[in-house]
């Protein structure tokens, strides 16, 4: 155990330090470890807490405004570098607002609920996956995986993805950077449109229970 004063990595390790513990594991030198590093490692650990906190909220409020006006949510789940990098997703979020509805990204959806998927070794994965099941849980939000290439992952995660939501509104798009939001129109259009057949379905059963 290497101990600086009171506190000790194994400490902090105990109080579920995944930075600290990842250093003790990667197998760093005692020599290299100055006084302070267990600190660091402690504030850089509490600020991405605080980061993945910020984006929750914003997907909570985008769904309180969504369920205030009646807007069907949709989430956009995919490798985070395709999600929110226009050049790659050909402008799908945008194209998924002004055909309706709101895009909540997967990384901003609330996933507290749904399983850990500790199987899926890619960490983008298992965010995109868990969004994705968080989402039938809720029952309210719709996803759509962008796929880059097909290849790598992505081809994985295609598969659990339709798995994981089989029988339940969502789509796959797969995106190469170049062709623009023209191509995915129609898509998109076709699969907000099973949205709110499968949300009118909902209704009307719940009516007549």
């Amino acid at each position: 155990v290497l101990s600086f004063g009171e506190r000790s990595w194994a400490g902090i390790a105990t109080r579920g330090s995944r930075v600290a513990a990842a250093l003790i594991a990667a197998g760093v030198p005692a020599s290299t470890v100055a006084a302070g590093a267990w600190c660091a490692a402690w504030r850089a650990e509490e600020a991405q807490r605080g980061y993945e906190a910020a984006l929750e909220g914003i997907g909570r409020r985008t769904l309180d405004y969504a369920r205030a006006r009646g807007l069907p949510v949709v989430v956009v789940c995919g490798s985070l570098h395709v999600v929110h990098d226009e050049a790659i997703n050909a402008r799908i979020p945008a194209l998924v607002r002004r055909n309706g509805a709101l895009a909540v990204p997967a990384d901003c959806f609330p996933t507290a609920a749904a399983p850990a998927l500790e199987r899926v070794p890619w960490g983008d994965a298992r965010r995109a996956l868990r969004a994705a099941v968080a989402a039938r849980q809720a029952g309210t939000a719709f996803p759509v995986l962008i796929s880059s290439f097909g290849c790598g992952p992505a081809s994985f995660v295609e598969h659990s993805f339709g798995e994981l939501l089989r029988g339940y509104p969502h789509t796959i798009l797969e995106s190469d950077g170049h062709g623009g939001a023209a191509g995915f129109v129609t898509r998109i259009q076709a699969f907000l449109q099973s949205v709110k057949q499968h949300l009118r379905d909902g209704q009307a059963g719940g009516a007549e229970g």
